[in-house]
């Protein structure tokens, strides 16, 4: 996993696949604004890309900063959004892209708080082999085929497949992230997956606490933390709709309830925060 700090040159270089320079000079996948542009590659030694960026620092990073307001957190959860919907919409004959290493750390976001997804090394679909069925026998073994660690929809894991319902999963742990200011932290170098004793999953944590909150307040049950509430863009009305989608992503006993890419789109398109006009940004660009 590649961490970015802010003080790095704006164009990352970084070892790849041949995989992922056959994606990156995928026409379609070229021309979106949310996806990390590739400027040259070489081949000598290992193959090697480089991507033109401008980043200031990684999405987790962003999260527990207290001055990334509540305006440009719905905007990039909307990106995001757009992002997946655009990759999930399947250009026949070839299936649609499959993200399944969604990660805080894999998203930069620049000075204007554009979203860029940079990591691409699980990606199945489109030009790239499908790698949707998952393998037989013992899988468990290696829970990475399911992802990042803190972002696996264990609901994959009886099934055979990976499916767009896995990425807005992890898509729904992300928004969780943005809206309560919270981050999962996994010890780096770990012989295994090793969990700070601080740390709890922000899906375990979303569903005892919404749950815990939702007998005081039914549904007007709300996850935005409370210093994001006193932001003078904030609405009450958005908190809880946002907390409710969110919520709806991770549903893991009935996974048909969880909305399409294309109806989180929608649903966060209502909010009252993107409808202002100050927030034309947020239109979808596909």
């Amino acid at each position: 996993m590649q961490k970015v700090p802010a003080e790095d040159s704006p164009t990352k270089a970084r070892c790849v696949t041949q995989e992922e320079l056959l994606l990156q000079t995928d026409p379609r996948i070229k021309s979106h604004p949310n996806l990390a542009k590739l400027i040259g590659y070489c081949r000598q030694g290992q193959l090697g890309v480089v991507y033109d960026l401008n980043p200031v620092d990684t999405l987790r990073t962003f999260i527990l900063k207290d001055e990334f307001p509540w305006s440009q957190r719905i905007k990039v959860a909307h990106q995001f959004a757009c992002l997946l919907k655009f990759l999930h919409t399947p250009c026949p004959p070839r299936l649609p892209y499959l993200v399944r290493n969604i990660e805080a750390t894999h998203f930069l976001l620049d000075k204007d708080y554009n979203l860029v997804l940079y990591d691409f090394g699980m990606m199945s679909g489109g030009v790239l082999p499908d790698r949707s069925k998952l393998p037989s026998g013992p899988v468990y073994r290696s829970m990475t085929l399911f992802g990042c660690y803190g972002y696996i929809d264990s609901s994959s894991m009886p099934r055979s497949h990976w499916s767009e319902v896995n990425d807005v999963f992890a898509f729904g742990v992300i928004l969780l992230s943005l809206i309560s200011k919270r981050v999962f932290i996994v010890e780096d170098h770990a012989e295994q997956y090793s969990i700070r004793s601080d740390s709890l999953l922000i899906d375990e944590w979303a569903e005892e606490e919404h749950g815990r909150r939702e007998l005081l307040y039914g549904d007007k049950t709300s996850l935005v933390h409370e210093s994001l509430e006193l932001d003078s863009d904030f609405d009450s009305v958005d908190g809880i709709e946002v907390t409710k989608l969110a919520m709806q992503c991770i549903e893991y006993y009935d996974i048909d309830e969880r909305p399409s890419t294309e109806d989180v789109v929608q649903r966060l398109s209502e909010l009252h925060i993107l409808k202002h006009p100050s927030q034309a940004w947020s239109l979808c660009r596909l």
